[in-house]
């Protein structure tokens, strides 16, 4: 499948957002995001945060761990191998890693409002959203993502969390405005546009 941007096609496969959710990858890098975030967010009332491609506000990890060899030990590349070793093992994790995963994973039905499944674990701009939201922080949020299907999960992901999200592009979404943690939201785009 490939994508179009303002009717040019960009050349490349657009991968399956779903499939390597929590994985490896997403610890080493959601994990030190937190860290920046808190960093530049530390002293401030306010916090604009933008993310080029969002992906979905959160990932149900269904099923079985992926796991594989004998004895058998998670699979490479999955959820299993990821937030859920580091889950297991969270004890021994660094503050750094126990912070995130407090943060962005929970095995557990209707713990909090962020989790809205069973064994869910937040996209990028959801943990923000809520790691920011703990600090009492107004968080403006400029997501963007060029698949419908993502974009949508998003309006209602933040509309559920009491926010008034809008999206602009050629799907538009266009109600109120953003706003902060206290009574505010996130927005995303299938466009270039970045005016607020």
């Amino acid at each position: 499948m490939k994508v179009q941007f303002r009717g040019e096609p960009l050349g490349a496969p657009v991968p399956n957002q779903k499939a390597n959710a929590g994985n490896e990858g997403d610890v080493m890098k959601h994990s030190p995001l937190h860290k920046v975030v808190e960093h530049h967010s530390n002293g401030k009332d306010d916090f604009w945060y933008v993310e080029t491609h969002t992906g979905y506000p959160y990932y149900s990890l269904m099923g079985d761990p992926p796991m594989t060899g004998k004895p058998p030990s998670p699979k490479p590349g999955t959820w299993a191998a990821g937030i859920r070793d580091l889950d297991q093992h969270r004890a021994n994790a660094p503050n750094l890693l126990t912070v995130f995963a407090n943060v962005a994973y929970h095995d557990k039905q209707n713990v909090h409002v962020r989790f809205p499944d069973k064994r869910t674990y937040l996209g990028s701009a959801g943990q923000v959203f809520h790691l920011l939201k703990e600090k009492h922080k107004r968080v403006r949020m400029t997501l963007f993502e060029l698949e419908t299907d993502p974009a949508q999960e998003l309006l209602k992901y933040f509309q559920g969390q009491g926010r008034r999200p809008y999206s602009s592009g050629p799907a538009a979404i266009r109600p109120t405005s953003l706003g902060s943690c206290g009574s505010g939201g996130t927005r995303q785009s299938r466009t270039r546009n970045t005016t607020s």
